[in-house]
């Protein structure tokens, strides 16, 4: 429970640090995307220690990043519950996050049925917030929560010239 407490709490920076994210400029919208992709997962590998295997851009997690990606109106908007996804199994919890502005802050928890479908400002990143953000990342000492990490993935979507990016995390479970 502890370390998904951190997970949540490390999603939770993210999507307070996109919190001050607007529109993409500078570079194609294909060259950003892939910067972007690749400077999160580097900054979340930066944080295991010299013994972990590094994260990959893992593909099943990143389709789901995807698709979560696609309900992004040209408006900006998404619905909630494709914002905030949570799976949780035997072995493994899975977290889905796409940067949001709530006039409440939703934990993963408190999405249900009667407001999952409540569209909220999906938060557009740009090159020097994602600088920012991956600095965030970066700070954070807390190696043992990173080590856990037993997936990554992040994927970028972009939308009428402003990009969004969703990020996915799975930890495996402890038997008990």
């Amino acid at each position: 429970m502890k370390q998904f407490k951190r997970f949540l709490a490390l999603v939770l920076v993210g999507v307070l640090a996109l919190t001050v994210l607007t529109g993409c400029g500078g570079m194609n919208s294909s060259e950003f995307g892939a910067k972007a992709e690749k400077e999160i997962l580097s900054a979340v590998n930066s944080l295991r220690t010299e013994n972990s295997v590094p994260l990959t851009n893992d593909s099943e997690l990143k389709a789901k990043c995807e698709d979560a990606l696609t309900h992004v109106t040209a408006e900006g908007k998404i619905p909630l519950g494709y914002a905030r996804q949570q799976e949780v199994n035997r072995t493994t919890r899975t977290v889905i996050a796409i940067g949001v502005e709530t006039e409440k802050s939703y934990k993963f928890d408190e999405i249900n049925s009667t407001n999952r479908n409540t569209m909220v400002d999906a938060l557009a990143i740009t090159p020097d917030e994602l600088a920012t953000y991956a600095a965030h990342i970066r700070q954070d000492n807390d190696k043992d929560f990173y080590n856990s990490l037993s997936g990554f993935a992040v994927a970028t979507r972009t939308i009428n010239g402003k990009t969004y990016l969703a990020m996915a995390m799975k930890v495996t479970v402890a038997k008990k």
